[in-house]
């Protein structure tokens, strides 16, 4: 994956003090980016996702902090916005899937549906459509604009599906709650899939032939 698009970026210190403010481009890597002004002798500097400390976007702005308490602010990529922000959340929740080790196993099935995810408090943590990759030892909701998190089978302590709503509901042993909705005419398979796995009935064959 390489996409990039024009925008204005701005870089602020650790004292805060802007010590970049120019139109440029984004390129979008597969783990992480780069950030590069105008011009051919402009090289720009390379950001890994591994760098990040917080990522986030507002009113059409994206930000972000490295851990080296640098503070980038991506502004003026027009209509483009909601399509930049898809493609850097795909690659950062790939390169995310990869540095948390969240997927456990194979890759067993792909679904897409909503999801809603509390804290053991009731709050909501986050809510929003994904893609739902389902391992044999975990579960990966990755969502279009948010971080990618991961259900490891054995950190499940409840889980149950609602028959009337089509719904799906875990509950880890720190206390969270996930549902899954929304799922259409995959709801059947799903539950098969969740089902076998879950239960622990699904068994790996490794043929190291």
């Amino acid at each position: 994956m390489e996409v990039s698009y024009n925008l204005r970026y701005q870089k602020s210190n650790f004292s805060n003090k802007v010590v970049i403010d120019k139109e440029g481009e984004i390129i979008i890597y597969g783990k992480g980016f780069r950030l590069k002004g105008k011009g051919a002798g402009d090289k720009g500097e390379l950001i890994n996702f591994s760098e990040l400390k917080e990522f986030y976007y507002k009113d059409e702005k994206i930000i972000f902090i490295t851990f080296n308490k640098e503070k980038y602010i991506l502004t003026d990529s027009g209509n483009l916005f909601d399509q930049l922000l898809i493609d850097i959340y795909k690659a950062r929740n790939e390169f995310l899937m990869d540095a948390l080790f969240m997927k456990g196993g194979k890759l067993r099935a792909e679904f897409e549906g909503n999801f809603e995810r509390l804290s053991k408090f009731n709050k909501l943590i986050n809510k929003g459509h994904a893609k739902i990759k389902l391992f044999e030892k975990s579960l990966v909701l990755v969502p279009e604009i948010q971080d990618a998190f991961a259900i490891n089978f054995d950190f499940v302590s409840f889980y149950e599906f609602d028959e009337l709503d089509y719904s799906l509901k875990i509950v880890t042993d720190d206390g969270s709650t996930i549902t899954v909705s929304q799922l259409g005419n995959d709801y059947e398979f799903f539950q098969e899939k969740m089902d076998m796995l879950l239960g622990g009935m699904y068994e790996t064959i490794v043929n190291d032939g």
